[in-house]
Formats: C-alpha cells, sequence, structure tokens
C-alpha cells in the first residue's frame, strides 16, 4: 500500500500545487504541510476529508486504497461520458496547458 505522503506529494506535483499554497489554503503552516509530505505527521479526519475534496480524489485515494482517484464527488454524477474524459485529460495537463485550454475555450464562447 502507498504511504500518504507519497500519494500527496505525487498529487501536489501532478496539480502544480506548492507547499505554500496547500498552507494558505488549509490554513496552516508550511511547516505542517512539510511534516505531511515526509511521513512525520498525518492530517486528522476533517482535514483529510477537505483535501480529497480540494484535491478531487477520494480519502482511500490519499491513503493509498484506491489505485484511481475514486472521485465521489456528487457534482460528477450528472456528468456525461464525454464530460468526464474531458475532465480527466484537462486534469493531467500542466497549469501552463489548463491556462491555454481555458483561453481557447473563452475564445469560442465569444465567437
Amino acid at each position: 500500500m502507498i504511504k500518504f505522503s507519497a500519494v500527496l506529494k505525487n498529487l501536489l506535483q501532478e496539480r502544480g500545487i506548492t507547499q505554500e499554497t496547500l498552507a494558505k489554503e488549509f490554513f496552516t503552516t508550511q511547516q505542517t504541510v512539510s511534516r505531511w509530505l515526509n511521513g512525520i505527521n498525518e492530517p486528522d479526519f476533517t482535514t483529510l476529508n477537505k483535501l480529497a475534496d480540494y484535491l478531487g480524489c477520494s480519502v482511500d485515494y490519499l491513503l493509498g486504497r484506491e489505485d484511481d482517484y475514486g472521485i465521489v464527488n456528487t457534482k460528477t454524477n450528472n456528468l456525461t461520458k464525454m464530460q468526464l474524459d474531458l475532465l480527466s485529460s484537462f486534469d493531467i495537463l500542466s497549469t501552463d496547458d489548463q491556462n491555454k485550454v481555458l483561453g481557447f475555450i473563452k475564445g469560442l464562447e465569444n465567437k
């Protein structure tokens, strides 16, 4: 089973989120986030749930109990397969490429 710290580190890298950004989002210190990433400490249950929501995955994924993101957000339940595929593809892009895609979409909306 993959450790929480490794999963969190990977998710932050994939999404281009820094320790400082995560600390600000969760009203904690960069040192606390560093301790999570180094396996010294783990967040409490409430914070773990919030992390899962923020990172777009399930708590089980964060804990290394699932191989895929295991998204359980009810907002995605009504999406079509095409919309889910688009979200999945968008999620793996770099932040720079995501911004390019959003710019392209906004350009299409203005036509």
